[in-house]
C-alpha cells in the first residue's frame, strides 16, 4: 500500500482527490490550513485508518519542530501530491507576497525534502503558463506566462522538475461540483449567473478555452500514481473534446436555461490570453480519457445549484470579471 501525501487537501481538487485515495486504500496523509473554513468532508474520512489530516500552515517556515515532523512523513512516502496553492490571477495579484510565498516558496521548500529523500512529486501546474499562443498548444511550445499567477506557477513547476522526480499536469480550466464549492470558476460562474441572474455580459466570447471537470482532475492524479510513476515531465491536462469558445461554453447552457440572456461587450480582457486549442495527445497515449464532457458537467452544477438558497452558498474567491 503506497503513502501518499497531499498539500491543499481540504480545497476544491484537493476534497474529492483525498476521499478517491482512501477510497482506492492509499494511506493518506494530508496539509491544509482550512483558510477557507471548515470542510466537512475531513470529517467524514476520519471513519477510516488509512486517512490522516493535519491542520497547518504550511508557509509557516519558521516552525522547526513542526517542519522536522512534516519531513519524517516525507520520508516515508512514496508521493507527494502538491495541490497547494493560490490559484487565478484576480487572487493572486490581491495577494502578490503571499502568493510568491505560497506558489514559490513552498513548492521550492517540499521540492528539495522529496529530492532528499527520493520521493516522486506530482504538481498541479497550469496551461496559464502558455500565455498567448497562435498555434495548436503541445507540451512543446513555448512558454510565456503573462500574470503573477502564471509566472509564479511557472517558476515553481520549473524547479520542481529540475530538481526531483516529479510529473507537472498542466491543467485545464477546472469545472464542476466539489464538496469545496468554488463559483469564481468560468463554466461554474455562468451557470451559477444563468440560474441567480438569468443574463451574463461576456467579453471575448470567441476566445477558445480548455476544460476539465474536477472530477477527472481527481482521476488523472489517480492514474499518475498508477500508471506513470515511471514517467518524468510535462503533460497537458484534460481532453480535445474540451476545447470550446466561451460563446460556446454559455450557448450550451441556454440549452438547459432558454431564458439565459447573453449578452457581448468588450470591457475587460483576460489576463492570461488563453485562446487556444490544447492538444492532449502526449496524455490520451498513456490511457487516460476524460469522463465527463461540457453538457454531462453543466446538468450536475444545474441540478446542484438549483436545489439551494444561493444566498447561502459560500462563494470563494468570487470574481465578477468574466
Amino acid at each position: 500500500m503506497k503513502n501518499i501525501i497531499v498539500t491543499g487537501a481540504s480545497g476544491y481538487v484537493g476534497s474529492i482527490l483525498i476521499n478517491d485515495l482512501v477510497m482506492n486504500k492509499y494511506n493518506v496523509s494530508c496539509y491544509d490550513d482550512m483558510r477557507y473554513g471548515f470542510n466537512p468532508v475531513i470529517a467524514q474520512l476520519y471513519n477510516y485508518s488509512n486517512f490522516q489530516f493535519d491542520l497547518f500552515d504550511l508557509t509557516r517556515f519558521d516552525d522547526v519542530t513542526k517542519w522536522k515532523k512534516i519531513e519524517s512523513k516525507i520520508e516515508e512516502a512514496d508521493i507527494l501530491i502538491h495541490l497547494a496553492a493560490l490559484v487565478g490571477y484576480p487572487i493572486c495579484e490581491k495577494n502578490p507576497e503571499l502568493t510568491k510565498i505560497v506558489n514559490v516558496d513552498l513548492s521550492k521548500k517540499l521540492t528539495d525534502l522529496c529530492k532528499k529523500h527520493n520521493v516522486k512529486m506530482i504538481y498541479s501546474s497550469t496551461g496559464s503558463n502558455y500565455g498567448k499562443l497562435d498555434e495548436i498548444c503541445t507540451e512543446k511550445s513555448p512558454v510565456n506566462p503573462l500574470t503573477l499567477y502564471a509566472k509564479t506557477k511557472l517558476e515553481a513547476e520549473s524547479y520542481i522538475l529540475d530538481h526531483c522526480n516529479s510529473i507537472a499536469f498542466r491543467f485545464a480550466t477546472a469545472f464542476g461540483l466539489s464538496p469545496r464549492l468554488r463559483l469564481d470558476l468560468f463554466i461554474n460562474d455562468m451557470v451559477y449567473r444563468a440560474i441567480s441572474d438569468g443574463s451574463v455580459i461576456i467579453y471575448q466570447p470567441n476566445h477558445k478555452r480548455s476544460f476539465i471537470n474536477v472530477t477527472d482532475i481527481s482521476r488523472l492524479i489517480l492514474h499518475g500514481i498508477e500508471k506513470l510513476s515511471d514517467d518524468h515531465g510535462i503533460y497537458n491536462a484534460g481532453d480535445e473534446t474540451m476545447n470550446y469558445t466561451k460563446e460556446e461554453v454559455l450557448l450550451a447552457i441556454k440549452d438547459f436555461i432558454p431564458k439565459f440572456y447573453i449578452a457581448k461587450a468588450e470591457y475587460d480582457s483576460d489576463r492570461d490570453q488563453r485562446d487556444y486549442i490544447v492538444s492532449y495527445e502526449k496524455l490520451k497515449s498513456t490511457g487516460f480519457k476524460c469522463n465527463v464532457n461540457l453538457k454531462d458537467g453543466i446538468q450536475q452544477l444545474i441540478n446542484f445549484l438549483r436545489l439551494l438558497d444561493l444566498k447561502q452558498i459560500a462563494i470563494i474567491g468570487f470574481n465578477n470579471q468574466k
